[in-house]
């Protein structure tokens, strides 16, 4: 088995996902281990922007792992699935909604915005996790969860037309009407929205 050492710990090499990422254990922890470019700004934004989440408070996986002379950074393997893959299949239990809900409220309070489409979060043990370690400055009051991503949590029209721009095809028998689906969506943001 291939080992690689990282801030004098060694990592067996368990799978390469990508030319740059790869997934890897050191006794029970298991992770994903991510190269950066050394001639790019990535691993200095990187490092950035976890800091930024973390104060904010947004549920990320745990980082294990910091090398900044090789620019690699360990960050705990997430076994979970993707909200948008659950959306394929049925419908998300009213309690993600109050993660959801939660994760952008504690983003907003920062001042910030997390990119709030399904397939950037995980499903972890009842928990919901953010993946992509990236934000906006800022907050977009047009595009907050309630007015605007909540669509795309549901099982509309909009998040049909999200699948099949990522080239997924959707079975759209389980489309339920316009009015009904509004309904649905004002009374979870009723029941889970965050003053």
């Amino acid at each position: 088995m291939e080992i690689v050492k990282v801030k004098g710990q060694k990592w067996d090499i368990l799978d390469k996902l990508s030319d740059d990422v790869y997934k890897v254990q050191r006794k029970k922890k298991i992770g994903i281990l991510k190269k950066f470019d050394s001639k790019s700004d990535a691993f200095s934004n990187f490092l950035e922007n976890y800091k930024r989440l973390k104060i904010a408070s947004v549920r990320m996986g745990k980082v294990f792992a910091i090398d900044k002379k090789q620019k690699i950074v360990i960050f705990e393997f997430l076994d979970g699935e993707i909200v948008f893959d659950t959306l394929l299949k049925h419908d998300l239990d009213d309690l993600y909604f109050g993660e959801i809900f939660e994760q952008e409220w504690l983003a907003r309070y920062e001042k910030i915005t997390l990119n709030l489409y399904p397939d950037n979060w995980m499903l972890v043990n009842k928990k919901l996790y953010y993946l992509p370690f990236i934000y906006y400055d800022g907050v977009d009051e047009e595009k907050t969860f309630e007015k605007y991503y909540i669509r795309f949590w549901f099982f509309t029209k909009d998040f049909i037309k999200y699948a099949k721009e990522k080239g997924i095809d959707v079975d759209t028998s389980r489309l339920k009407q316009e009015y009904e689906l509004n309904k649905e969506m004002v009374l979870v943001s009723i029941k889970h929205h965050i003053i």
